[in-house]
C-alpha cells in the first residue's frame, strides 16, 4: 500500500525505543515526532498535526490511557497501543477507551508498519452509514422493514 506522508507523534518514555520508532518510521518517508510524556505530548501536539499516535500505557504522570481517552473524540487520529502490559483486562480498557490496536512489547517493525497501514486506510476510508439505533427503523433497497 502506498501510503501518503503521515504525521506520526509516539508518546513512549523509553528514549532508545522511541528513538528507534522515529527512526524507522522516518526511513519510510513520515514526519515523525515523540514525546517522553502525556503532559510532553498535550503540549506538542497543540502546534504539531498528528494523524497516528502511538501511545505506551505505562508513562511518567498521567498515562496512555488518558492520551487514548483524549484521542478517541477526534476521529481524524489513529491510535496504537504499543506496551509491555498484555494482560486482558488492560487490552479491553484501552480498547474501549478508544485504540485502534493494541501491541504488546517487544514489537515487530514489520507488524508496527502494517497496523499503521491498516489504521490509516480506516482513517483515510469514507464515511460509512452507522447502524441504526434500536428506536430507529430503516427500509432496505427492498422495501423491507429493518428494525
Amino acid at each position: 500500500m502506498n501510503m501518503t506522508t503521515l504525521h506520526i507523534a509516539i508518546v513512549e518514555d523509553n528514549d532508545d525505543l522511541r528513538d528507534n520508532f522515529e527512526f524507522f518510521l522516518r526511513s519510510k518517508g513520515h514526519i515523525v515526532w515523540g514525546a517522553a510524556s502525556a503532559e510532553s505530548f498535550r503540549r506538542q501536539r497543540q502546534v504539531t498535526r498528528t494523524d497516528i499516535a502511538l501511545v505506551n500505557l505505562g508513562l511518567p504522570g498521567d498515562d496512555g490511557l488518558s492520551v487514548i481517552r483524549e484521542l478517541q473524540a477526534e476521529p481524524t487520529c489513529g491510535l496504537i497501543v504499543i506496551t509491555a502490559r498484555g494482560e486482558m483486562q488492560t487490552r479491553l480498557e484501552a480498547m474501549s477507551a478508544g485504540a485502534d490496536h493494541y501491541l504488546v512489547k517487544p514489537v515487530d517493525l514489520r507488524e508496527l508498519y502494517v497496523t499503521i497501514e491498516a489504521t490509516w486506510r480506516r482513517l483515510s476510508a469514507p464515511p460509512k452509514p452507522s447502524l441504526p439505533r434500536d428506536d430507529e427503523t430503516l427500509v432496505t433497497e427492498a422495501g423491507q422493514l429493518w428494525r
